[in-house]
């Protein structure tokens, strides 16, 4: 369709790209690499979110089971932002870029 505007997710993707291209823990020499771990993994969950949704509606006939998944999914995530270590305001780093 020509004219149509973008779809949120697309315009997402291009953003995650820009800031995998601007961050200092990526070599130029890796972006490409970095970019294709991300899109590896986002259309894995593309693929397997719809399908596992499906499947646990299937099983039970309603959407609660889902829900519970998608929310201990982004329990799981948040629990994963404290993991990893921060980089912006350690000493001998500019905390704006």
């Amino acid at each position: 369709m020509l004219g149509a505007p973008p779809r949120p997710a697309v315009m997402m993707m291009a953003v995650t790209m820009l800031v995998l291209m601007d961050m200092r823990e990526v070599d130029a020499r890796h972006v490409g690499a970095a970019g294709g771990l991300f899109f590896s993994a986002a259309e894995v969950g593309g693929v397997l979110g719809p399908l596992a949704i499906g499947v646990l509606y299937d099983l039970t006939d309603a959407f609660s089971a889902p829900l519970v998944l998608l929310s201990f999914v982004c329990v799981a995530l948040m629990g994963l932002l404290g993991v990893f270590p921060r980089t912006a305001g350690r000493p001998g780093r500019a905390a704006n870029g």
